[in-house]
């Protein structure tokens, strides 16, 4: 990923650093996709609220953190997939993200997630892909 991490972002023409806790969606999301490209669905599940709502584009809604975690499992599996290229952007509270980034899963794809934050877990996560 290309972003040093979590802890700053560049906050527009001021190009200024800001702290991000790591409870917000920003950070959340950053840390989600780290956990996908290490295949960790146990640590995806930690980071996902017990309902989350989980939309893989081109599939049925599946809620919650263990629907979640198998499903990431299985992509892991069927795909070795790999994430870089990350652009991670928020709204003005950090309840919610969108994170652009290329998606490797034989071939490079350009792929997109958005991610509601609630409580200090992810609430809803959206993943598409270009094929």
């Amino acid at each position: 990923m290309n972003r040093a991490g979590p802890a700053a972002l560049t906050a527009g023409s001021q190009n200024r650093e800001i702290t991000m806790a790591s409870d917000t969606a920003s950070a959340l999301a950053h840390r989600f996709l780290e956990v996908l490209n290490a295949a960790d669905g146990r640590a995806a599940a930690a980071l996902v609220a017990d309902d989350v709502a989980f939309d893989w584009a081109g599939e049925d809604r599946q809620i919650g953190r263990d629907a979640l975690r198998e499903r990431l499992v299985r992509f892991a599996a069927e795909e070795r997939a790999s994430v870089s290229d990350v652009e991670i952007m928020a709204n003005a509270s950090d309840t919610r993200a969108a994170a652009e980034f290329t998606l490797r899963a034989g071939e490079a794809a350009s792929a997109a997630a958005f991610f509601e934050a609630d409580g200090g877990r992810i609430s809803r996560v959206t993943l598409y892909r270009g094929r």
